[in-house]
């Protein structure tokens, strides 16, 4: 591969990138009724686009006229990114960037099948139509122009890489801490709900202690087993006031 090649590519991802991002960004906005920045970077690109575009067209190169093997690979190959990518994400930084659950036959919520058909039909698109168009913007361009384009693309990219995964990590932390406050907080209402469900317990006890020894032989056959858990439980709190009591 020549250098000019190498610089194509990466105006080609780059392009993708930010096409991706205009579509995604769209849709959630129109959806959401306000702007919506899609992704994981600041930047208008969403890399998944530029990446998934480049391993299409690249896998498909032999039989690009095979409709149906192009729609095959692009579904699959796409498939496999998200979930790559879906499961990195949500280890690293504790957050989904999409979610697929509420779509029918999804795995995880990371991919399902209606999109995965889609990235089908988007990979002939891009295979039979789009691709042949942007290489020919691509290649009126003069090597200088392209050169200083990648070099500032590729700098703003790596910038905007390391600013939004400070943000995700800082983001991580707040929620790791949050989540802690939230645990502690419940643990604590555990305990006085299991307090106070005791002392309930044990008044409601006594009175059935009472109701007992009024009635010492009563019986049902359908209630049996608790009222002898019940007496079990009252000799219990016996031995229990008598500890406390000894101490």
């Amino acid at each position: 591969m020549t250098v000019k090649e190498i610089g194509l590519w990466i105006f080609i991802f780059f392009l993708y990138s930010f096409f991706g991002w205009v579509w995604e960004s769209c849709y959630r906005s129109v959806k959401q009724k306000k702007f919506v920045n899609r992704g994981y970077l600041n930047g208008p690109w969403l890399p998944i686009y530029g990446f998934s575009a480049l391993i299409i067209l690249y896998l498909t190169y032999p039989f690009k006229e095979r409709i149906a093997m192009v729609f095959l690979v692009g579904a699959l190959s796409v498939s496999i990114i998200e979930v790559v990518v879906g499961l990195s994400m949500e280890k690293l930084f504790h957050v989904r960037y999409w979610d697929y659950r509420g779509v029918p036959l999804n795995y995880k919520g990371y991919i399902a099948l209606p999109i995965s058909l889609l990235w089908g039909v988007l990979a002939v698109l891009l295979v039979r139509f789009a691709d042949h168009q942007v290489m020919q913007l691509t290649a009126c361009l003069p090597l200088p122009v392209l050169y200083v384009a990648d070099s500032i693309l590729l700098a703003l990219f790596l910038f905007d890489v390391i600013l939004s995964t400070i943000q995700a990590l800082h983001l991580k932390r707040i929620l790791h801490n949050n989540i802690q406050s939230i645990n502690e907080r419940n643990k604590r209402l555990r305990k006085q709900v299991k307090k106070h469900r005791a002392e309930l317990n044990e008044k409601v006890l006594k009175k059935a202690e009472k109701a007992l020894k009024r009635n010492p032989s009563i019986f049902s056959s359908k209630h049996n087993a608790g009222l002898s858990e019940m007496r079990t439980m009252i000799n219990e709190i016996k031995d229990k006031l008598n500890k406390d009591q000894g101490k």
